[in-house]
């Protein structure tokens, strides 16, 4: 949210003009968690663009903190964050999903497949810098490699210890 809109604890939000999606779940849940009306936001559609934020059309909107943060900060915007996982809620966590049939017919299919995404998830996280430059070389030639580091920066305390 912008740091001058006046909202200092996520249930300052009622009232504000708030950029949210419809089918951000986990918002929902953290304002529901944290006994926030949604019928008192001004729910504002979201462009996915900070700039909404920054020129003052929305008070607070909704964003990932390893892709909104960092364009914020290249804004030179004053803001402030509240988390869903302060609240406990964290929908986003590394969530692999199969079906009941083929871990049933598979299941050392499915244990493989887990175990090497961790695998890849631990040597993204221990190679930032090649791993940046590869997707910046192979799928993403748009984004500088800067955003690409700032996003590993900010996917460590997600690590994958917290992987259950």
């Amino acid at each position: 949210m912008r740091r001058d809109a006046g909202i200092d604890t996520v249930h300052d939000l009622a009232g504000h003009k708030v950029a949210l999606a419809p089918w951000e779940t986990e918002i929902f849940a953290y304002l529901q968690r944290e006994q926030v009306p949604v019928d008192r936001l001004q729910l504002v559609q979201h462009d996915y663009s900070v700039d909404t934020l920054v020129q003052g059309r929305v008070d607070a909107l909704a964003g990932y903190e390893t892709d909104e943060t960092y364009y914020l900060q290249q804004s030179g915007a004053q803001y402030r964050q509240f988390t869903p996982r302060s609240s406990g809620v964290d929908f986003y966590g590394d969530t692999l999903f199969t079906t009941r049939a083929m871990v049933t017919r598979h299941p050392e299919w499915a244990q493989a497949f887990r175990a090497a995404s961790l695998r890849g998830w631990e040597y993204a996280l221990a190679h930032q810098e090649e791993i940046a430059a590869l997707i910046h070389a192979k799928y993403a030639p748009d984004l500088p490699v800067e955003k690409l580091r700032f996003e590993a920066e900010r996917m460590m305390p997600l690590d994958s210890a917290r992987i259950s």
